[in-house]
């Protein structure tokens, strides 16, 4: 919280029905709080630890259970504005204010000087930061640092092919009101982009949902929070398929009990659910061969960027 209050919320979506509870409540400025504005909160992959990014420059680091302070993260000069975990929660890297770039060896509670080098094959959780070397070329010209709020990176890829390969999807907001989608990892200059348009005012944040099926972004001053409906068509016939296949084969067990029904009526009963069974039959046979096509077809993966809708 802006106070640097600290909200524990425990969730639970096991059963039919999604349930929370308020487990603790820090407040702050006081002992157990933090004394400054915070700014970001990333839960490691196996939810251990929680790192929590204030306007001191300082992150923080907790495990989870029980709820305890680990230590803090020194090194940045200024608000500590995005941070993301490693996925194997070894590492961490924080952007800042002061356009610092920044990585921290978690299980040694220290900054690494030459993280860049021993962090270049490493595979981040999410990625939120808006500096860093897969996303160099998310800036235009005559841009400030200032003028992207936030990044989230799609939790999924696209489909790809044999010529080219799928890719995640990255989400940007900006101070003019637009949320734009770009490939992941956007290093080479000139990459296109869809936009959106939407807020009246900057855009604060965005965040895929977890299938990826929706954006989420929230405005500054138009107080707005917009979802999107991400539209990208290969992924939606690849999962549209995937759904037909599953209708089909429930259709194929009650065509069966069909059949076993009309067996004891009328030879006219018979030859009509005969001709039900072959026009779903040619129906099912459209929908693999649609499938068949999609497959082999090595359309260009530029001309297939994720959209909204």
């Amino acid at each position: 919280m802006r106070d640097g209050s600290l909200w524990l919320i425990k969730c639970d979506n096991s059963g039919s029905d999604f349930t929370w509870s308020l487990d603790k409540y820090y407040r702050g400025p006081k002992k157990k709080g933090i004394a400054f504005e915070i700014s970001d909160i990333k839960f490691s992959p196996d939810d251990s630890k929680c790192a929590i990014g204030a306007h001191d420059g300082l992150v923080r680091i907790y495990n989870t259970e029980p709820w305890k302070m680990k230590g803090k993260l020194k090194g940045n000069t200024s608000t500590v504005t995005h941070l993301d975990w490693s996925v194997d929660g070894s590492y961490l890297h924080t952007n800042s204010t002061s356009y610092d770039l920044l990585f921290f060896d978690v299980n040694n509670m220290r900054q690494d000087p030459g993280g860049a080098t021993n962090t270049c094959d490493e595979h981040w959780h999410t990625w939120t930061c808006v500096l860093g070397w897969p996303v160099q070329e998310i800036w235009r010209p005559c841009e400030d640092g200032t003028d992207i709020n936030m990044m989230d990176r799609s939790h999924n890829k696209t489909v790809g092919n044999s010529k080219n390969p799928g890719h995640h999807v990255l989400c940007r907001a900006d101070d003019f009101g637009k949320v734009s989608l770009l490939k992941y990892p956007c290093i080479m200059k000139g990459y296109e982009y869809n936009e959106g348009k939407g807020h009246s005012s900057h855009v604060t944040n965005c965040k895929f949902s977890l299938t990826d099926k929706y954006l989420f972004t929230s405005g500054g001053d138009d107080n707005c929070v917009i979802q999107w409906n991400i539209v990208n068509e290969k992924f939606e016939q690849t999962k549209q398929i995937k759904e037909e296949e599953e209708i089909d084969s429930e259709e194929e067990v009650e065509d069966d009990d069909e059949d076993e029904e009309m067996e004891e009526g009328s030879e006219e009963d018979e030859e009509e659910e005969e001709g039900i069974v072959l026009k779903k039959a040619s129906a099912k046979n459209k929908k693999k061969v649609k499938s068949d096509d999609y497959e082999e077809t090595d359309s260009d993966l530029d001309d297939n960027y994720a959209g909204f809708e």
